[in-house]
């Protein structure tokens, strides 16, 4: 498992572990490639972290988190399903970001239409692309 996830300069998404060089100022995603260490400098912005959670394709989620006071928008993009009655019903899309005052990832546009309970929050989703829409 790939804890973090970066877009490069070239728009190269790499996975591995995010490190920031402060002297440079500069955000890097490191990468162990057949026991080398290859370090990919990273849009800031692009930066995602792993949640431990997997769509319902089995892919891994990322959201966006907090980096030098901004959210970044390297998080996922998602696509709820209801999971009850109307089984397989769209209920919305939403962006998957980490909540400080809960320590936990959640839905940005977070509403009853979408979750009942943080518990199932990502019990039926479906990854359908990334907030990142580029350079910045």
């Amino acid at each position: 498992m790939n804890p973090y996830r970066g877009v490069t300069k070239s728009g190269e998404v790499v996975e591995g572990y995010w490190w920031y060089h402060p002297f440079y100022k500069k955000h890097f995603i490191r990468v162990t490639n057949n026991r080398e260490l290859i370090d990919y400098e990273v849009h800031p912005a692009s930066l995602a972290q792993n949640t431990t959670v997997k769509d319902k394709d089995g892919k891994p989620i990322f959201g966006s988190f907090e980096v030098e006071g901004k959210m970044t928008r390297g998080g996922d993009r998602i696509r709820v399903y209801n999971w009850g009655v109307a089984e397989g019903e769209i209920l919305g899309e939403t962006n998957v970001v980490w909540d400080n005052d809960e320590k936990g990832f959640r839905y940005s546009d977070y509403s009853e239409d979408l979750a009942e309970d943080v518990y199932d929050m990502f019990r039926n989703v479906e990854i359908i692309g990334t907030q990142w829409k580029g350079t910045e």
